[in-house]
């Protein structure tokens, strides 16, 4: 009996890590794309940034955020809680000195946040 339950946690913990591997996958592949591009078509893509950072050098750090609440209720029906989630993303852009094009980019916070960011982006898959 305790061989099945074992079984079955490696299983679906198993599932699990694949399920935020293909989150960090497909993030780091959509964010590559941006790479090599002009600043202005990220912009006109996923609107203005939450703000911009200008360096000594005229290099530029475009940073857009995003956060989502998630509520549950659980418990039973005379003593439900209610569950609350904050994920939250931060995505920034570095471009060139010369404000041209996109050099590399960073995020931080949740991997499935930030994924989620990219594709509610207009003209995002």
């Amino acid at each position: 009996m305790v061989y099945k339950k074992s079984k079955f946690y490696v299983i679906f913990i198993s599932a699990i890590l694949s399920a935020c591997a293909h989150y960090s996958e497909r993030l780091e592949s959509s964010l590559q794309g941006w790479v090599g591009k002009h600043p202005d078509q990220l912009v006109e893509l996923w609107g203005a940034p939450r703000s911009v950072y200008v360096m000594e050098k005229g290099n530029k750090v475009l940073t857009f955020e995003a956060s989502e609440l998630y509520s549950r209720t659980l418990g039973y029906w005379r003593r439900p809680e209610i569950y609350t989630q904050s994920e939250n993303c931060k995505i920034s852009f570095f471009t060139d000195a010369s404000q041209k094009s996109i050099e590399r980019y960073s995020y931080s916070g949740s991997t499935a946040a930030c994924y989620d960011m990219l594709r509610s982006a207009p003209g995002q898959k």
